[in-house]
C-alpha cells in the first residue's frame, strides 16, 4: 500500500524520502544513497529546505558531499598542528591533514568557498603565522595569493600525508580521542577540544555526546 501511494516501485533500489505534513516531498525524491555523508547531506538540505536548523554534527556527517564549492590548498608553516588547530577552527573549512611537501610541514586544507572565500582564508591563515608559504591547486589561487606577496607553490603529487600519530594532536589524551569521529567532525572537534570543550560537542551525534558526557 505504501509503495502504491507514493509510487514506488517494489523491485527498486531503497528510497528514503522526506515530506512535509501533506506528504510532499520537501527536496526532490532520489535513490541509491549508499554513504552516510550522502544521507546526512539529504538530511541536511530537506531540513534547509523546510526552514528548519541543521545540527552541526549533521554538517559534520555531511562532509565534503554537502560543499557547493568544494577546494583545497596548502599552508606551510613551522608546525602543522598549529595549523590543524588555527584553520580547523574557521566556519567553511570542511577539514584539515598535516602533511609534508617539497620538505616542509604543511597543513592541507579542504574548504567551501561558496562560505569561505579564499582570499579570507589566506588573511587568517596569515594572521595565524600559518602561510610562510601557499601550495594551490588552481591559477586563480595562485594569482590571489601572489598578490598579496606570499611565496606560493603548487599542491600535486609530491605531497605526503604524515604519519597517524601527528594528525589531529589536539584531541589526544582529551575524552574525544576514543570516538569514532568522520573527518569533519574530527577537524572542528581538534579546534576545540583543549580550549572551548563544551562547544566541540555540538559536533558530536547524541549517541557520541552521551558516550562523553556519561563516562
Amino acid at each position: 500500500m505504501l509503495l502504491k501511494e507514493f509510487g514506488e516501485p517494489s523491485w527498486n533500489y531503497q528510497v528514503i524520502r522526506f515530506l512535509d505534513e501533506r506528504k510532499n516531498d520537501i527536496i526532490p525524491r532520489k535513490d541509491r544513497v549508499w554513504t552516510v555523508e550522502a544521507l546526512a547531506s539529504r538530511m541536511a538540505e530537506a531540513l534547509a529546505t523546510a526552514d528548519r536548523p541543521v545540527p552541526l554534527y549533521l554538517k559534520a556527517l555531511a562532509g565534503v558531499a554537502a560543499a557547493k564549492e568544494p577546494a583545497q590548498v596548502a599552508f606551510a608553516m613551522h608546525c602543522f598542528w598549529t595549523g590543524e588547530f588555527r584553520i580547523g577552527g574557521l566556519e567553511g573549512v570542511l577539514t584539515t591533514e598535516a602533511g609534508w611537501l617539497n620538505g616542509r610541514e604543511v597543513t592541507r586544507v579542504t574548504w567551501d568557498r561558496s562560505v569561505l572565500g579564499f582570499e579570507q582564508l589566506l588573511e587568517h591563515a596569515a594572521n595565524f603565522e600559518c602561510a610562510d608559504k601557499v601550495f594551490v591547486s588552481v591559477e586563480g589561487d595562485r594569482m590571489a595569493a601572489s598578490s598579496r606577496r606570499l611565496s606560493v607553490g603548487t599542491l600535486d603529487e609530491s605531497y605526503r600525508r604524515a604519519k597517524l600519530t601527528d594528525q589531529k594532536r589536539q584531541i589526544s589524551g582529551t575524552p574525544f580521542e576514543r570516538l569514532n569521529l568522520s573527518p569533519v567532525q574530527a577537524t572542528k572537534i581538534n579546534a576545540l577540544a583543549r580550549i572551548n570543550p563544551k562547544s566541540a560537542l555540538n559536533w558530536l551525534t547524541p549517541l557520541q555526546r552521551s558516550d562523553i558526557t556519561n563516562s
